[in-house]
């Protein structure tokens, strides 16, 4: 099944199609906070405010980020710290009920 089976879209060629890159990947702020970036020295390392998840509440944070409820480009420090201030029961248990509504 084609485009053409649906009837209605207009197929236009141009050549006035234009892809620009950007110096670095576009990545969500929520990866900066939780992951050490692999060029970091050292000194760099400890200057930065990392949030340390367990294995359990990031799991269930990526699978509400996977599963589209919620959206890792709205997830910033504030959120992230509050969920690691919370017993990691009582984040994964908040996680969980995100992704069961």
């Amino acid at each position: 099944m084609g485009l053409e089976d649906f009837g209605n879209n207009r197929i236009f060629e141009s050549n006035d199609f234009k892809v620009t890159r950007k110096d670095h990947p576009l990545q969500a702020e929520y990866w900066n906070l939780i992951d050490r970036p692999k060029s970091a020295s050292s000194s760099q390392f400890l200057s930065m405010q990392l949030l340390d998840l367990t294995f359990d509440v990031r799991y269930q944070l990526e699978v509400c980020i996977s599963q589209g409820w919620l959206s890792e480009y709205d997830i910033d420090h504030e959120f992230l710290a509050k969920l690691a201030a919370m017993s990691d029961h009582n984040a994964k248990q908040m996680l969980v009920h995100v992704d069961a509504c």
